[in-house]
């Protein structure tokens, strides 16, 4: 049996490596070595058969390691290299997480520690052994799509790994390409040789990439396409694309790849005969884990074809090359506007910097020349965004005053966006939070405060609004919790002699990667339950997100902001002319709906015992459940045998087109909360007083500022052509 000892006891380790190792019957040989007893103590409560080691990896490796077959290295990207060299040194083969190292020298380093101490080193290429990949590989030998003429891979939506830890974003353990994209660009080198890079392009702002496009070519010439996602949705598919068809895999199915001819007109599943060698396991990605340690337990042991099988240190090699050709080429560089609003480089503080609006404020903030921008999250998962730029990334607690010292120590200036989402604590979290954020601030010496607010505080007007209009807040418990926030925070401020405290309340922020007045109302169009009340005729109060963050700028640098509060709105406009160049591919398609009638029209009841009957009759899936009971089968079949007549009346009610037709599609309908967002009454906000006292002016227009949404919702696939903005229809 495999005594395998595993450096690292986290999300990989305990979601993908040890229910694999389980089921081939070695959980009890296995050695887990984890400092932090958060992890530690979950491998413990879920595979007690493990031994669990709470200690340094280096500690472990300098002992006698007699005990264990081999070392699986699944630490951070960065410790690779050490971790794999030590194993290697100390006479144990290794099988490495990728990536295996942080560079190509490094790969071929430990490529002669191997040979040199004649121990093997393998890397975790697990998707090699994807069913769907076997498939495409073995239909290409076969010829199914003829002379290749171009390659295309696309993989993306939200980062969604359940690692929660803070090296998941930081800079040291590389972006989307070395994370997700060296599985990629091993297997589009197992399928076609090595490749050639052309171009290159990321996100990466001064942290990691989130999102990358790489242009390579095969040996042949072929043109290859790579792009990646943490942020958005692609095609999630691997399509080859030749002169007799297209060879397609798809991630949303592992077990097979797809044929489609040219003409599209014929379709073929392709399997291969045999998905893993280790057993007839399910057809999953996990599944692709067994095979791995089962190639790696018959390696050990002296079988040829099993190494082979395996990823070696030179092959790695090779895919670290290309990405470090990558890194060479992006190097993308921001370009800060001397017209807009400046502010000194300081340290700052951005709460829900991980947000729409954070993001575009701490992308300014960059622009400025800063350096010491600190991001407090809840949750290091959903920093996707924000870990593009130089941000150091902390985990805090609203709800803990010490906690929100801690963040904001050091600070000059401190922009506060966070607020309740969901859940229980709400509203909670956005008034109690704000006063503990407030009370840390000033315990901690900082400069200026910019407290985000929202115009919703005066959402139940329906006439002309400004700041001193008293607040009718509207949107339910949101607007309740945000007036009860933005009122505390003034008079905070009011009592405040050294720290700067102002809030902003914007209306509708809109602009690229935001959410619901820009991609939510595109993919409910798509989707077909977006509607236009009474016309789309209903006041928008619309401001980019570029402009927002001007105010906000301007907030924070001017003396005459403290402890006043600034409506911010670039103008006014209808629902219909906001939203048309966002939605115009399905414009046929959109809801019309009367505000004074309900959304949903509910149907008269109608129905009698004997429509009832036949819907029973004419239900095959019913009758045969009568059939197969063992009392309702008993009297059916008499009845049938004794009165054959009725029987032959009872059947010709059943109409034989059931059997072909399919069921009508429920027509999609429009969500009831829309009308609370997008209806015909609502205020004119005036941002009157933010231009005389900050100086604030919108400088995105409104044409422009659409024209952006709709490139960025071009460039996330969610519009299917850019287009160029037109008129309202």
């Amino acid at each position: 049996m495999m005594r395998l000892l595993i450096l690292g006891g986290g999300a990989i380790v305990t979601e993908c490596h040890l229910p694999a190792l389980r089921v081939l019957g070695l959980l009890s040989g296995c050695t887990v070595v984890e400092p932090f007893e958060k992890n530690a103590s979950e491998v413990r409560r879920r595979f007690p058969e493990v031994q669990v080691l709470s200690t340094g990896y280096e500690e472990v490796l300098g002992g006698d390691l007699t005990e264990h077959d081999a070392v699986l290295v699944a630490l951070p990207n960065s410790l690779h290299f050490d971790a794999s060299q030590r194993a290697l040194k100390a006479g144990r083969p290794v099988l490495c997480e990728k990536p295996l190292a942080m560079s190509a020298a490094q790969c071929r380093e430990l490529d002669e520690t191997s040979k040199r101490c004649g121990k093997p080193i393998f890397v975790g290429m697990v998707r090699r052994y994807l069913p769907s990949l076997t498939a495409m590989r073995q239909g290409l030998a076969a010829g199914m799509v003829g002379e290749i003429q171009s390659i295309e891979l696309e993989d993306g939506g939200v980062f969604l790994w359940p690692s929660d830890t803070d090296t998941v974003f930081r800079k040291d353990q590389g972006g989307v390409l070395l994370g997700m994209g060296v599985h990629f660009l091993d297997c589009l080198e197992w399928l076609f040789g090595q490749l050639q890079p052309r171009g290159y392009h990321d996100d990466a702002m001064g942290g990691v990439e989130v999102n990358c496009d790489y242009r390579l070519q095969t040996q042949e010439g072929q043109p290859v396409a790579l792009r990646i996602s943490w942020t958005h949705a692609l095609k999630n598919a691997l399509r080859v694309t030749g002169t007799r068809g297209v060879l397609e895999m798809r991630k949303s199915d592992v077990t097979a790849a797809h044929w489609i001819s040219n003409d599209g007109q014929i379709q073929a599943e392709v399997k291969p005969q045999k998905a893993f060698a280790s057993g007839d396991w399910q057809l999953t990605f996990d599944a692709c884990f067994v095979e791995q340690f089962w190639l790696l337990d018959r390696a050990l042991r002296g079988d040829c074809d099993a190494s082979q099988s395996l990823v070696t240190a030179s092959q790695a090699a090779h895919a670290q090359e290309l990405i470090e050709w990558a890194y060479q080429k992006s190097k993308a560089v921001l370009a800060g506007s001397h017209a807009r609003p400046q502010l000194p480089a300081a340290s700052v503080v951005v709460t829900g910097g991980t947000g729409f609006v954070g993001g575009h404020l701490i992308e300014r903030l960059t622009e400025l020349g800063m350096t010491e921008i600190v991001v407090p999250v809840r949750s290091f998962r959903s920093a996707a965004n924000a870990a593009r730029y130089p941000v150091s990334l902390r985990r805090y607690d609203l709800l803990d005053l010490e906690s929100c010292r801690k963040v904001v120590r050091g600070a000059r200036h401190v922009f506060h966006l966070a607020y309740g989402t969901g859940g229980a604590e709400t509203a909670k979290i956005t008034v109690e939070g704000t006063r503990n954020m407030l009370l840390a601030c000033e315990a901690e010496g900082v400069e200026s405060v910019v407290v985000f607010s929202t115009g919703s505080v005066w959402g139940a007007y329906d006439s002309d609004v400004d700041e001193s209009s008293p607040m009718r807040p509207a949107l339910a418990d949101y607007g309740e919790s945000k007036a009860q926030m933005h009122t505390e925070t003034l008079a905070f401020a009011r009592a405040q002699k050294k720290m700067r405290v102002s809030l902003i309340a914007p209306g509708a922020v809109y602009g690229p990667r935001g959410g619901l007045f820009c991609a939510t109302a595109c993919e409910m169009a798509k989707a077909g339950t977006f509607a236009w009340f009474d016309g789309g005729k209903g006041t928008c109060n619309f401001v980019h997100v570029s402009n927002l963050v001007d105010a906000a700028i301007l907030a924070a640098s001017r003396s005459e902001a403290h402890a006043q509060d600034f409506l911010i709105v670039d103008g006014q406009t209808t629902w219909r002319e906001f939203f048309t160049p966002m939605v115009r591919p399905w414009l046929d398609r959109i809801h019309e709906v009367d505000s004074k009638a309900p959304i949903i029209q509910v149907s008269q009841r109608r129905s009698t015992l004997g429509s009832v009957a036949r819907a029973v009759l004419m239900s095959p899936g019913l009758m045969a459940e009568i059939s197969a009971h063992p009392l309702l089968g008993w009297f059916k079949e008499k009845f049938t045998r004794l009165f054959p007549q009725s029987h032959q009346r009872v059947q010709a009610m059943r109409p034989s087109v059931e059997y072909i037709l399919k069921p009508a599609a429920a027509s999609p309908q429009p969500a009831a909360w829309m009308a609370d967002i997008f209806g015909v009454s609502g205020p004119r906000l005036s941002s009157a007083k933010a231009g005389l006292q900050l100086g604030w002016k919108p400088l995105v227009s409104l044409t422009d500022g659409q024209a952006g949404c709709v490139e960025w919702l071009s460039e996330t696939q969610r519009l299917p052509v850019t287009e160029g903005v037109q008129s309202p229809s």
